[in-house]
């Protein structure tokens, strides 16, 4: 989770590396965390504690496994897993970390200094230039009329006007813009979601080995199973043809027996004899084929499993 306010362990993680800034932003999750100071990006999990100073990031993205990465001018500072991480935090602490590098690229540190010591020697050249400018005077003074030297007295100030122009115009320009890259920090995503589902190693691996049991038959594994179920498809096969025999009779006395209602003058009877007659023997003869279809089931899956082997 993101934390405005930082946590005492968030604190305690920026004085262990060694900074004095307190931290002002954090991320947390229970083996690791990330804090925000206002110079320094931190990042501590098992594997140590590693920081990158936020005026060298130049981008920051992950990718759709949640590995994110911090970039810097001399390549990848810092990479960390994001997994575990509320998405909403990772969003906002992330957010936080732009302005703040930013903020930090817009302060010039160090080129004050830079600046100030290209005009502090300024002055000396310019002594230098005019310690030099009344060295060629004792030389003009040669011409014995005294009033032109008292002209060419100024034609030498303004021949030591170069002495302003070059070497504190060109010290103090260039370095200013030359510590401002302006270069925005670029934080990127792939779409990853950082819910923490690390076992998709393991759910990729046992549907390789889980769906390997062939066609589909619970018996299979079982040889004395197998076995009874290639007894029992006997037993069934046999019943096949009982039931088209019972079938027969049962047609066979329906008529008889309609026949005699006819002549005894139940036609009604005879009518109903008939038909009751004639539905049980189709019902017998579908039984018979139900009986002969699951005996050849259970014959094709016993020899499928190795029945003949054992017996």
């Amino acid at each position: 989770m993101t934390q405005r306010v930082p946590s005492e362990r968030a604190l305690q993680a920026v004085q262990a590396a060694g900074m004095t800034e307190p931290p002002l932003s954090a991320l947390e999750r229970d083996d690791a965390l990330f804090a925000l100071t206002a110079a320094t990006l931190l990042y501590q999990d098992g594997a140590g504690t590693r920081r990158v100073t936020l005026r060298d990031l130049t981008r920051i993205h992950s990718d759709q496994e949640g590995l994110l990465r911090v970039e810097t001018p001399a390549g990848t500072a810092l990479t960390a897993s994001l997994l575990g991480f509320d998405p909403a935090g990772v969003q906002a602490f992330f957010g936080q970390v732009r302005d703040a590098t930013a903020r930090a690229k817009e302060q010039p540190t160090t080129p004050l200094p830079q600046a100030g010591g290209a005009k502090t020697f300024a002055p000396k050249s310019v002594t230098s230039a005019a310690q030099v400018a009344p060295t060629p005077a004792p030389v003009r003074p040669a011409p014995p009329e005294p009033a032109p030297t008292l002209s060419k007295a100024p034609q030498l100030e303004p021949a030591a006007s170069p002495k302003t122009a070059p070497v504190p115009a060109v010290a103090s320009a260039d370095p200013a813009p030359a510590e401002r890259p302006a270069t925005p920090v670029v934080i990127s995503s792939s779409g990853f979601s950082p819910s923490r589902t690390e076992p998709r190693p393991a759910t990729t691996a046992a549907p390789i080995t889980e769906p390997v049991p062939s066609p589909g038959l619970l018996l299979r594994g079982s040889a004395g199973a197998a076995a009874a179920l290639f007894r029992q498809a006997e037993v069934v096969a046999g019943l096949t043809g009982r039931l088209r025999v019972l079938g027969a009779v049962l047609f066979l006395g329906a008529v008889a027996l309609a026949f005699f209602q006819f002549q005894a003058g139940e036609r009604l009877g005879g009518l109903w004899t008939l038909l009751a007659g004639g539905v049980g023997t189709i019902a017998l003869m579908a039984l018979a084929d139900l009986a002969r279809l699951l005996a050849l089931l259970a014959r094709a899956s016993s020899e499928g499993a190795g029945v003949m082997d054992v017996e």
